[in-house]
């Protein structure tokens, strides 16, 4: 009798442990996948960069797991104000929305071009991170670093209110007093301002770089901004001209109906002019919607339209239209 109640006694025990073990493989679900693992290193900066100098650099990525890594891209991480500044798609197939295949062992070397983010700091930091088709992170963060040096920049000028709209500076058109703001290109809140004394004479000294110069209404004037180069001793003079307040009326039509894709897209461009003085230097540009469809402004059919051509000039006449025919970007 113990001998018979003893192996029934095991046989329960070892069915008990044969019902734990598949409830806990059922609960516990399948293995999880292993995931993808990636170094990266950041090669080829200077130890010191001018502040007017592009920044040229080697991203590289390595799959040191056992498993492929799909749909590969690296991330910038560019929250502090020393980060270098990379455009978007300047990261080549490692740019998000596209991505690479890396195999165990293998590697990738891309090429990269960034600014400086703020030219006032001494130093400049590449910090990045690479990530998967899952928008998992497969790496560790990486960077390299390099001294910024400002170089000598100094620009000066004349700004003059252009009353009678003829473009240019006549004698008794020197603006005093006013308040100018130069704003570095690639920071977003670096800015340098001056004012004009009483002949309208500016000066800015400030490291050698990129910047855009107006944009702004100062003292009922608007100065058309535009994007200046600051060396060694830059020349620049700045027009204000009064706000159009309506004057001019702008409208636009294709000349076809449809277009078949890859066709070159014409259109007329209509301009009038209801106001008192011509209005000089008038260009066209995008909305800033950001569709791919959007027209840009900036193709070769705009001609002096174009929103980096030097404008075009509407007399003050509303049956003077000026009528330009320009072909999409």
């Amino acid at each position: 009798m113990n001998k018979f109640w003893g192996a029934r006694s095991l046989a329960r025990g070892f069915a008990a442990l044969t019902a734990a073990a598949v409830l806990t493989s059922v609960f516990a679900g399948p293995a999880a996948a292993e995931r993808a693992q990636l170094e990266g290193s950041i090669s080829g900066l200077k130890s010191e960069y001018a502040s007017n100098e592009d920044v040229h650099f080697t991203v590289k990525l390595t799959n040191t797991g056992s498993v492929t890594a799909e749909g590969v891209y690296v991330f910038p991480l560019a929250d502090r104000s020393t980060d270098l500044d990379v455009p978007y798609g300047a990261w080549g197939d490692l740019n998000a929305g596209r991505g690479i295949k890396l195999e165990p062992g293998q590697s990738v070397e891309q090429p990269v071009t960034g600014s400086i983010r703020d030219v006032r700091q001494g130093t400049l930091t590449v910090r990045v991170r690479a990530f998967d088709k899952t928008g998992s992170s497969v790496s560790p963060d990486f960077e390299g670093s390099a001294k910024v040096v400002p170089a000598p920049g100094v620009a000066s000028g004349v700004v003059y209110g252009d009353k009678n709209g003829n473009g240019v500076r006549d004698s008794g058109e020197e603006l005093a007093g006013l308040k100018l703001t130069l704003r570095y290109v690639h920071g977003y809140d670096v800015t340098y301002t001056t004012t004009s004394d009483d002949k309208g004479n500016f000066t800015f000294k400030v490291p050698a770089a990129d910047y855009r110069l107006g944009g702004d209404v100062v003292d009922g004037w608007l100065f058309p901004w535009r994007f200046v180069h600051i060396g060694d001793d830059a020349k620049l003079d700045l027009r204000g001209v009064p706000p159009l307040n309506g004057a001019l009326a702008a409208s636009m039509a294709f000349t076809q109906e449809s277009y078949q894709a890859g066709d070159l897209a014409h259109l007329t461009v209509t301009l009038s002019n209801s106001g008192p003085i011509p209005l000089t230097g008038i260009v066209a540009a995008c909305d800033r919607y950001g569709s791919d469809f959007g027209l840009k402004g900036n193709g070769p059919g705009w001609g002096d339209l174009g929103n980096t051509a030097a404008g075009v000039t509407i007399a003050p006449r509303p049956d003077a239209d000026l009528r330009r025919h320009g072909a999409r970007a």
